[in-house]
């Protein structure tokens, strides 16, 4: 999936700005802190975007489920009471 491999990027950036903050820290340069700042501002705007691109693909998996569902019913029905079945039967049983 592409969100789950932008997450992950997004992830390693946030992992590498902080290594730099404790770098800036102990170095305590003026630029350091700028270049972070820059950073976590790039990073905001990256994780502001990807949350309104995953908020878009829920409500689009959202309208086809709704619209798969009215299509089909009764498979509809079928399924979800095999799946309640199957949770029950996991959940019922000892370890």
């Amino acid at each position: 999936m592409q969100l789950i491999e932008e997450l992950s990027r997004l992830l390693g950036d946030i992992d590498r700005l902080v290594h730099g903050l404790a770098s800036a820290g102990a170095q305590a340069g003026g630029d350091s802190i700028e270049r972070t700042r820059q950073g976590i501002g790039q990073i905001r705007a990256q994780l502001e975007d990807l949350q309104e691109r995953l908020h878009r693909e829920l409500k689009r998996s959202a309208r086809n489920a709704e619209r798969t569902i009215r299509e089909h019913p009764f498979q509809s029905i079928a399924i979800a009471a095999a799946a309640g079945l199957l949770v029950g039967i996991l959940v019922a049983r000892k370890p």
